[in-house]
């Protein structure tokens, strides 16, 4: 009885990513580092800011640009999320492509 060869399923064919050869993936992890490290500022300086409006008047500008960043990481967070699960993880034999392995 021979064996069927496995067919691409719709994962391994328009989703899965090879980190390796993909240069979206590679562009889409600079960008993901810079919005961590503007998270690593921006978190003290929204929890300065808090203290502030307790105290002082409110600036309702400053504001607003400090919650439009913090959505705007929010929701690169969510993307990245999606990303890593379409991510082909590095195995002792090579990239693991299965998507139940991967999850």
């Amino acid at each position: 009885m021979e064996k069927k060869p496995k067919s691409k399923s719709l994962f391994n064919t328009y989703f899965l990513i090879d980190p390796d050869n993909s240069r979206p993936y590679f562009v889409w992890k600079i960008f993901f580092f810079l919005a961590g490290l503007l998270e690593l500022v921006l978190t003290p300086y929204t929890i300065c800011m808090g203290v502030n409006r307790m105290i002082y008047k409110d600036d309702l500008e400053t504001r607003e640009i400090n919650f439009y960043m913090e959505l705007i990481i929010d929701v690169m967070w969510l993307i990245n999320i999606f990303v890593t699960f379409c991510t082909a993880v590095k195995k002792d034999f090579g990239l693991e492509k299965e998507f139940s392995q991967i999850a």
